[in-house]
């Protein structure tokens, strides 16, 4: 059965897309079309209210009852069939999207690698203070400071925009290799504390982690680099336990 929120899950991803002023290919643009052809097609819908109603009419023969519950049944199978064939061009819409992530992910790098850069240069700046820095007289790097937060908040919005394009694929990657270059790196740093947001960015940069907007190959790479590091360890020392 198809999804009943895989029109929710196309839209809301073009709409993101587009926020980001990346152009759909055009197969994706034709899902679209057709998503939008068949909800223009909903079906009435007759409730069983009507008929309640219907029964309350002086006027009205059973004959006329009968048609008005017949026409309840006639719209309950209408109005399922769209909603399957609605799900389904979404549905579509969406395998379509993931047929071309890999150059959807392409033409966000520029911005994704924008907003890691920011993210880096604050790491490496030990998180300054934006009220320290204007009180310093250095409003260029204050105001690169306070640009933090929101491209912290772009930059997580592009990572999940990425997973769940990607998700019809099945694709595992992103998790251990779509943030850090050396996960393991920011995993030895972090142990065992649990960070997260900023601090995590900070710690992780630190440590060498090296923030990247991979592909999905360098993705997976990297993924499964770190997965046999870690049960390499763990065949090492049987009392280390993965920690991520």
């Amino acid at each position: 059965m198809a999804n009943p929120i895989a029109p929710t899950t196309l839209r809301s991803a073009i709409a993101r897309l587009d926020h980001y002023d990346v152009a759909l290919p055009p197969a994706v643009l034709d899902a679209l079309a057709e998503l939008d052809r068949v909800e223009g097609l909903r079906p009435p819908a007759t409730e069983e209210h009507d008929l309640v109603d219907a029964y309350r009419d002086p006027t009205l023969k059973a004959a006329q009852l009968a048609a008005v519950a017949a026409r309840i049944l006639a719209d309950a199978t209408m109005r399922s069939a769209w909603d399957q064939a609605r799900n389904g061009a979404a549905q579509a819409g969406v395998r379509c999207l993931a047929e071309h992530a890999a150059d959807i992910l392409e033409d966000l790098r520029p911005t994704a690698e924008r907003h890691i850069e920011t993210m880096v240069w604050y790491a490496e700046h030990d998180a300054p203070d934006v009220a320290t820095l204007v009180n310093t007289g250095k409003m260029e790097e204050a105001t690169r400071a306070a640009a933090v937060p929101s491209a912290h908040s772009e930059w997580a919005a592009l990572t999940t925009l990425r997973a769940n394009i990607t998700k019809p694929l099945s694709f595992e990657g992103w998790g251990r290799g779509g943030t850090w270059e050396h996960p393991e790196r920011v995993r030895a740093a972090t142990a065992p504390r649990s960070l997260s947001g900023l601090d995590l960015i900070v710690v992780g940069v630190k440590a060498g982690g090296v923030m990247h907007w991979p592909t999905m190959a360098e993705a997976a790479k990297v993924a499964e680099r770190d997965n046999d590091a870690e049960r390499s360890a763990f065949r090492s020392d049987p009392a280390l336990s993965p920690s991520v």
